[in-house]
């Protein structure tokens, strides 16, 4: 029988998601329906969160651009409950609008529909995450994680140790894998993941959008590009600028990956000056190397992986399903039931 000590307090252990992307949001907004008392706190390295839903911003400009994941492509007539729930909320709420603009070269599926975030990819991570009352903590580096008798140690930063029943991690495995090495043995490097170059370019107070008939191109005929959006058109923003979003192909990232950022900044817009002439000088640009870009080849599971089962060490996210949004909507409800149930099983033996 589990003594009291194993748990923070009867039924509320504390919880922590490592990684502050789309799949610890939708983690937090599930517990919170299934257990609300529960502590939960998301912690997130970079100084703000969404993960692979990133909006960057132009201060300089006033722009904003999706630099990591651009649209949502769902096929309403084979939703599950748990997906109905989440895309019912972020319709309501006015976050996902439908993407009306025209894609140039989009492989869309019989029954599709595409939806953008009409402020940005990352508001919607940010409503789930201020909607369950998540504690979220940027900054926060993991260096490294130790199952003990009864808790998980958590060390992060320089130094710095907390503990809690419950840990959770969302973040790309390779990532996993540096900071809880006993994660690789257990599996076995059974996933791949390609790697890209995104890079947003901010013209302030020019509307390009009216210069071209689409919103978002796939190109196949250049070795630098692989995908062109006109940002602000994709999303209906009424701003005065204009920013543009371009993502690398993986044949190319590969070949840069030890170049100099600015060099490869350089390159970036140089295929881009060529693929759309007559593009004035961006007054702002950003470059982003996203090393785990989309999963390739998922572990072979229902959406997450335990690594631990007391206390409870498990793994989620597009690692162990399809790396698209609706993965990881699935591996979010499933790691929330295991957590609910890990919950009520302790809780019953103290």
């Amino acid at each position: 029988m589990a003594s009291a000590a194993q748990v923070k307090s009867a039924g509320h252990p504390r919880c922590l998601l490592i990684g502050g992307g789309i799949t610890a949001s939708l983690i937090s907004y599930f517990l919170h329906k299934i257990c609300p008392s529960m502590p939960i706190e998301v912690w997130e390295k970079d100084a703000t969160v969404g993960g692979r839903m990133m909006t960057f911003r132009s201060e300089s400009t006033q722009c904003t651009a999706d630099v990591g994941a651009q649209y949502i492509t769902t096929v309403p007539t084979e939703h599950i409950s748990s997906q109905k729930l989440i895309y019912s909320a972020l319709i309501d709420a006015g976050i996902l609008i439908p993407l009306t603009k025209t894609i140039v070269g989009d492989r869309k599926q019989h029954n599709a529909i595409n939806y953008v975030a009409a402020k940005g990819m990352s508001s919607i991570v940010e409503h789930f995450l201020t909607n369950s009352g998540t504690k979220t903590f940027c900054n926060r580096h993991v260096k490294r994680v130790r199952p003990a008798s009864h808790t998980i140690e958590v060390h992060y930063n320089e130094g710095i140790s907390d503990n809690f029943e419950i840990v959770v991690f969302t973040i790309p495995l390779p990532e996993v894998y540096k900071i809880y090495e006993k994660a690789e043995t257990l599996l076995q490097n059974k996933i791949e993941y390609s790697s890209r170059y995104a890079l947003a370019a901010f013209y302030k107070n020019q509307n390009l959008n009216d210069q071209f008939n689409w919103c978002a191109k796939y190109i196949n005929t250049n070795p630098c590009i692989r995908f062109i959006c006109l940002d602000t058109k994709k999303r209906e923003s009424t701003v005065s600028g204009t920013s543009i979003v371009v993502h690398t192909s993986v044949s190319f990232s590969k070949m840069n990956q030890s170049t100099d950022p600015a060099a490869v900044k350089d390159k970036i817009l140089t295929n881009l000056n060529g693929l759309m002439p007559g593009l004035p000088p961006a007054d702002d640009s950003t470059l982003v190397n996203w090393e785990y870009s989309q999963v390739i080849q998922a572990y072979d599971c229902n959406g997450a992986f335990i690594l631990n089962e007391f206390p409870l060490l498990i793994a989620g996210g597009d690692s162990f399903a399809m790396s698209k949004f609706d993965g990881c909507l699935n591996s979010a409800s499933v790691l929330s039931k295991i957590i609910s149930d890990s919950v009520q099983s302790v809780s019953a033996n103290i």
